[in-house]
């Protein structure tokens, strides 16, 4: 009897040690951990889905009449022989225009992988045969904790929660002109 106790309260210990662990995971949950996410997507619905990713865009971009009609979650991109990535969320919306939002739980986060990840969403909007003409606007926003550059070790944030970033190519150094793109749009929100 009393070795059937102590394997009762062994099975027990185990137990209680068990949902301790589970309760301290559930209390570092976070929408940006992808683990979280996964969770999350993975139970719900095509609509549901569309309208978290499509709330959440609205509020980063400020534009309430946004329609998201398709959202993929963890995109691989791959690249032969180049760097590859996968894309946390993929969203498209009613007028062919491309997402991708990157939810950052832990540095680093650089522009160059912001840029890079920016690049990605650009080949991956035009189809073989279309015209670059034809080429959609792309948004790409990372969601950070994370308060400085890694690479350039400069402040991310002021005072505003969301900060558009532009990519502004030399494309005549003798004379000093610039173009800006007009179809890459880089935000960096922040997730505090």
């Amino acid at each position: 009897m009393k070795n059937l106790l102590k394997q009762t309260e062994a099975v027990l210990n185990q137990e209680l040690f068990r949902q301790q662990k589970i309760n301290q995971l559930l209390a570092k949950a976070c929408f940006r951990d992808d683990v979280f996410n996964r969770a999350i997507f993975s139970n719900c619905t095509k609509k549901q889905k569309i309208e978290i990713v499509q709330t959440i865009l609205r509020r980063i971009l400020k534009k309430p009449g946004l329609i998201v009609v398709s959202v993929r979650y963890q995109k691989d991109l791959k690249e032969l022989g180049a760097h590859s990535a996968v894309m946390d969320i993929v969203a498209i919306d009613g007028d062919g225009q491309k997402y991708n939002l990157e939810f950052q739980m832990s540095p680093p986060l650089s522009f160059a992988r912001l840029e890079t990840y920016s690049s990605f969403m650009i080949k991956a909007s035009l189809r073989s045969g279309q015209e670059y003409s034809e080429l959609k606007h792309t948004w790409v926003i990372f969601i950070t904790n994370q308060r400085y550059w890694t690479d350039t070790k400069e402040k991310i944030f002021d005072s505003d929660p969301v900060v558009l970033y532009e990519i502004c190519k030399v494309i005549d150094n003798q004379h000093g002109r610039r173009i800006r793109s007009t179809h890459s749009h880089l935000y960096v929100v922040d997730a505090l």
